[in-house]
């Protein structure tokens, strides 16, 4: 809806169909949500993500936002009701959520998420709601990140569906939903794409200072999950970058890569050509 703009315009989401999940894959699930919280989203600020029990909730799903004394739910783990301004009271001196008030404490309007039916699923990037709390006997997922960044959103998301989708009774299949933004356009997630760089294996055996041959670096770089093979005639090597690998975003990336598989320990020491002795340069005259 329009009026999510100003505090968080992007949500994407995905469905893990059949999942079993055990008690340790539970406390994965919430770990891993935790640790993105933590890093990519940097503290919630540029994504939050909510996981809920799909089979307690109808769709379509409608993110908005509305004034804190419209939005009313039980939050997670509570046993009444509060209004959105009310929790924001109750979670003031909560030792987790308190670091995350800020976000929206100041804004007009604030994000929410409804069912058909009215029910709120979670009032991001603060908490859940009770009604959606998945548990041991969840068996069907929904996924949603909202953001204010919408690429951190997309790689979070892949982040979480190909970790856990191996739970699923298919194992490694997501089911993908439809996202409709304000202006009409509509997208599907998780997009979980795939890309291919080329990298030549004279520049990567001079920048890890190595001589392997192109059939080795691109065993090498395999090994590393990033499946790659020679082409031309010999004088390429095509790197295919899966979903999971985020971080590699730069040549530079696969060459740290190439070096890890070969081992650090395994690459001779030598002295640079460049031979310089390093001495104090004055601040200040």
């Amino acid at each position: 809806m329009d009026e999510t703009a100003q505090v968080r315009p992007y949500a994407v989401a995905a469905v893990l169909r059949n999942i079993t999940l055990t008690k340790d894959r539970y406390d994965s699930f919430i770990d891993l949500q935790e640790k993105l919280h933590q890093n990519i989203c940097r503290k919630r600020s540029l994504v939050a993500i909510g996981t809920h029990d799909l089979d307690t909730v109808s769709g379509p799903f409608m993110y908005t936002a509305k004034p804190p004394s419209e939005i009313k739910f039980k939050p997670l783990n509570q046993d009444k009701e509060y209004t959105a301004s009310e929790i924001m009271d109750l979670y003031r001196t909560d030792s987790h959520l308190r670091h995350y008030l800020h976000i929206i404490e100041n804004e007009p309007l604030y994000p929410v998420i409804y069912d058909s039916n009215g029910v709120v699923l979670s009032m991001p990037p603060i908490i859940n709601g009770d009604h959606t709390k998945i548990n041991l006997n969840t068996r069907n997922v929904l996924i949603e990140c909202t953001a204010t960044d919408l690429t951190k959103a997309k790689i979070v998301l892949d982040i979480l569906v190909t970790m856990f989708s191996e739970y699923c009774q298919k194992p490694f299949t997501v089911e993908a939903t439809e996202v409709t933004y304000p202006n009409g356009k509509s997208y599907i997630f998780p997009e979980l794409a795939y890309r291919r760089e080329k990298i030549k294996p004279d520049i990567l055996n001079k920048k890890i200072g190595i001589s392997e041959t192109p059939a080795s670096l691109a065993k090498l770089l395999t090994r590393m999950c990033l499946k790659s093979h020679v082409i031309g005639n010999g004088n390429n090597i095509e790197v295919e970058i899966p979903p999971t690998r985020s971080d590699i975003i730069h040549a530079c990336d696969i060459m740290e890569d190439a070096a890890i598989a070969y081992g650090y320990n395994n690459i001779q020491m030598t002295i640079p050509k460049t031979y310089t002795i390093a001495n104090q340069v004055r601040l200040h005259p």
